[in-house]
């Protein structure tokens, strides 16, 4: 499945319900908090991992500010179904705008590619990177890769784990 930033993207159905949330677990190579945020740069990309979004478990962003494209490839190192979306994907502009044609977010299958034009940003919301739902102390680890077309991509490992129902979820 390729997908291409600054496009237009099919609207989907809304993602599972989110009370079950991720932290990481000894993450390596990461700056931040493993239960708040992470912080991490891959081929000149900023990544940023946010646990505390409200939208989805876990959000990851790729930011690309360079003048080439960028791919990307994100799914669980083992475990998950390769014909199963983990997900969502959403194409911005970088700061903000928004996309002529855009429409929403796409589902996104584990380690698919997804290009990310220069000035764009890709935003997954990984709900389920094992292609199902998951339980208390199940663990994971995601596999993140990022580079140009031709290039060897910089990789990136993030173990996590899932929590305990956050309190708003619990009402």
């Amino acid at each position: 499945m390729l997908l291409s930033a600054c496009g237009a993207l099919p609207k989907t159905s809304e993602r599972p319900s989110i009370g079950l949330r991720y932290r990481a677990e000894n993450p390596e190579a990461w700056d931040g908090d493993s239960t708040q945020m992470l912080r991490a740069t891959l081929a000149g990309a900023p990544v940023v991992v946010d646990f505390t979004n409200p939208d989805s478990r876990l959000v990851l962003t790729v930011d690309n500010p360079t003048r080439q494209l960028l791919h990307v490839r994100l799914g669980s190192q083992s475990g998950s179904s390769k014909d199963m979306a983990i997900g969502e994907v959403r194409m911005q502009r970088r700061g903000g705008g928004r996309l002529e044609g855009a429409t929403g977010y796409a589902p996104f299958l584990a380690n698919s590619l997804v290009s990310v034009e220069p000035e764009c940003r890709a935003v997954f919301y990984v709900d389920a990177p094992l292609g199902r739902e998951p339980s208390i102390g199940e663990y994971a680890v995601l596999h993140l890769q990022v580079g140009a077309p031709g290039a060897k991509p910089d990789r990136r490992l993030l173990p996590i784990v899932v929590a305990s129902p956050t309190r708003s979820s619990m009402r």
